[in-house]
C-alpha cells in the first residue's frame, strides 16, 4: 500500500482573480503556508479575458475616434487612420 504525504496549509485559496492574488500574498507575508488554486489562467477573467482586453479595445476605439474627429476637437491630423487589428 502506497503511503500519501498528506499537506496541510493554513489558507487554502480557490481562483486567481482580483481578490485571490492579493490575499494569497497578503497571508504568505504574514508567514502562513497557503495553497493556490486555479483551474486555467493565473490572474483570472479579468485580466485575460474580460476587464482588461476590453479596456485596451475601447481605449483604441478612442483613439481611432479622436484621430478621425481631430478636426471636430481643433486638431488637423492628416487623413488615412485606420483600424489594423481583427475584433
Amino acid at each position: 500500500m502506497d503511503r500519501k504525504q498528506i499537506t496541510t496549509f493554513d489558507a487554502i485559496v480557490i481562483g486567481s482573480g482580483q481578490a485571490g492574488t492579493p490575499l494569497v500574498f497578503k497571508l504568505a507575508s504574514e508567514g502562513q503556508k497557503v495553497a493556490f488554486i486555479e483551474k486555467e489562467h493565473f490572474g483570472g477573467t479579468c485580466v485575460n479575458n474580460g476587464c482588461t482586453p476590453t479596456k485596451a479595445y475601447v481605449a483604441s476605439a478612442r483613439r481611432m475616434w479622436e484621430a478621425q474627429h481631430g478636426d471636430e476637437l481643433g486638431i488637423e491630423i492628416p487623413p488615412g487612420p485606420k483600424q489594423t487589428f481583427a475584433p
